[in-house]
């Protein structure tokens, strides 16, 4: 609990406080509110997706220290640990949905990519 709070970010159209309904465009509306969200101490997780994590957890972050000092650079630097994956699994089908597809909406900018596609894939 913060004696202080944090100032709510703003809209930088605006310069007023954001609301959740300026994310709702590039965010799923229940990511939003959560976001935003200021009075509330706590915020529930679902039953849906606590019982999804009890079978996938997402690929930790490290700080890349060595590769840090060796740049001389003051910036940190993150890779994702992937030692503790399989290689059997796939995202594709051990991730968890993205919460736009999760909560339904659809953007347009955030179409799949189609199997015809020009981009290399990794596989």
């Amino acid at each position: 609990d913060m004696k202080t709070k944090p100032l709510p970010p703003l809209n930088p159209q605006t310069r007023e406080p954001m609301k959740a309904e300026d994310l709702y465009p590039i965010f799923a509306r229940e990511c939003s509110d959560q976001e935003l969200n200021m009075t509330d101490r706590w915020i529930p997780i679902p039953d849906e997706v606590r019982e999804m994590y009890k079978y996938y957890r997402s690929t930790p972050l490290v700080r890349a220290y060595g590769l840090e000092k060796a740049l001389g650079t003051s910036a940190h630097i993150y890779f994702k640990n992937e030692r503790l994956t399989t290689a059997r699994k796939r995202a594709s089908k051990t991730s968890p949905p993205r919460p736009e597809r999760a909560s339904g909406v659809h953007h347009s900018h955030m179409q799949p990519r189609s199997s015809d596609s020009k981009l290399p894939s990794i596989r």
